[in-house]
């Protein structure tokens, strides 16, 4: 394999349904923007909440890329 270079680029998603859905909302958005996505990786994960019940979802997803 020869040498690469990446770069990473940060996406936060968010979903009124899952964790998992604003990730997928995430990464249906980075597949629109960015080329050749090589890997993701989930930093972080937060619920809202109004009146003690979950009303959004959002995930952090680090994207790494191939530039060059």
């Amino acid at each position: 394999m020869s040498d690469s270079a990446f770069k990473e680029t940060i996406i936060i998603g968010s979903s009124i349904i899952s964790s998992r859905d604003a990730v997928r909302h995430a990464m249906t958005r980075a597949n629109v923007t960015l080329d050749a996505i090589n890997w993701y990786e989930v930093v972080d994960s937060r619920d809202f909440k109004e009146n003690g019940e979950v009303v959004r979802y959002e995930a952090t997803v680090k994207i790494g890329s191939r530039v060059g």
